[in-house]
């Protein structure tokens, strides 16, 4: 039983690298690209630095851009939404 299976590994192992194998290609270039764009503070989304980011995400070819609003609760059971104060914490997030 051994014989076999060595004989049957030996033989896959030498079709695998006498037979040609084709490459597969992806059509990348249809692909969705996106970039996430999180504030460090309250008034970055209307900044100098943040309309050169989004100049920059579409010359390297982003179709989406998503902004991500910081907003906190005051507890995982509260119902109350506001904006956090903008702390080094939130911004290492």
């Amino acid at each position: 039983m051994k014989k076999i299976l060595i004989i049957g590994a030996g033989l896959l192992t030498i079709s695998l690298l006498v037979i040609p194998h084709q490459k597969g290609y992806a059509a990348i270039s249809s692909w969705q690209k996106s970039v996430n764009i999180q504030p460090a503070s309250r008034t970055d989304f209307g900044s100098s630095s943040f309309n050169q980011s989004v100049d920059k995400a579409i010359g390297d070819g982003v179709n989406y851009i998503t902004l991500i609003i910081p907003i906190t609760q005051s507890s995982v059971y509260s119902t109350d939404v506001c904006r956090p104060a903008m702390t080094r914490r939130l911004m290492l997030h």
